[in-house]
């Protein structure tokens, strides 16, 4: 899924991660990935050590985010 995470829309959001047991991969392609992965990590459940909806999915912390800063292309997930 494609998405730009666009701060107005933060409870969204969060109910969709909420809902992503099986969510294994992030793939962030900006310039600026490291900082929204930061941002990413900070503001959902999912993501966070150690949180009960992070304990029931396959998450397995920062080595499940796939962070590119080059934009000329899109990325294409492997």
């Amino acid at each position: 899924m494609g998405y730009s995470f666009p701060i107005f829309n933060r409870e969204t959001d969060r109910t969709v991660f909420n809902h992503l047991p099986q969510l294994q991969k992030v793939y962030i392609q900006d310039p600026h990935a490291e900082q929204i992965k930061l941002i990413m990590t900070g503001g959902f459940s999912i993501f966070e050590r150690g949180s009960a909806i992070n304990l029931r999915s396959k998450w397995q912390g920062d080595q499940n985010f796939y962070l590119s800063s080059q934009t000329e292309q899109f990325l294409i997930p492997t």
